[in-house]
């Protein structure tokens, strides 16, 4: 795998984010935020299935069906690798997937991000949607450390879940209009405002 050549796609599609960054951010300005938040307090293991199943079936609108390489980015909050995230990736090897570390200057420590170029079918993204939801509600929340970006390089987008919300972001808020559509009864009304000033911009 060739990570520069990935990195100047990342760069072309979205130019606001920098692989190199303490989190690995893949950031553009068109995004939609969705939430998956479901309260404080104690959630019977029905609400917290509802709540990953809702981010399950984001994942898949994306990339459901598409069988071509996609690309993975897994940042962690330091060096202690989330080894429950990164074993949700199948036939990894050393041609697929690459490690390094950048340093955070805000909290002056490293942290160790993963590239991963994969498939659909060697990922257990449920597994991995049902972690994050739980790991929102657990009392024990740094068993996981880690956040993942989720790249369609055909459609050119970006699934994040991160802190209760689905990031369904592109350089291109066109893209987004049938997530925001099927999902606009979940948008809050400033997310909703600010989609459609993209829009009407473009």
């Amino acid at each position: 795998m060739n990570k520069n050549l990935i990195e100047g796609y990342l760069k072309m599609c979205f130019p606001c984010g920098n692989i190199n960054a303490a989190l690995c951010e893949v950031w553009t300005e068109d995004e939609l935020l969705i939430p998956i938040w479901i309260g404080r307090g104690k959630h019977t293991k029905q609400e917290l299935n509802n709540a990953a199943q809702l981010a399950i079936d984001i994942f898949e609108d994306m990339f459901l069906g598409y069988l071509e390489p996609l690309y993975a980015l897994i940042n962690h909050w330091d060096t202690r690798r989330d080894i429950y995230m990164f074993n949700q990736f199948k036939r990894l090897n050393e041609g697929n997937y690459e490690v390094w570390e950048s340093f955070d200057e805000t909290h002056e420590v490293q942290r160790e991000q993963i590239l991963i170029k994969t498939t659909l079918d060697n990922i257990h993204y449920q597994n991995i949607m049902r972690k994050f939801v739980e790991r929102d509600y657990d009392e024990t929340p740094d068993l996981i450390t880690s956040r993942i970006h989720f790249i369609h390089p055909k459609k050119h987008t970006c699934f994040l879940y991160f802190d209760s919300m689905v990031y369904v972001a592109s350089h291109n808020p066109t893209s987004l209009i049938s997530y925001y559509h099927k999902y606009f009864h979940l948008l809050g009304r400033r997310n909703r405002t600010e989609f459609e000033r993209h829009i009407i911009n473009q």
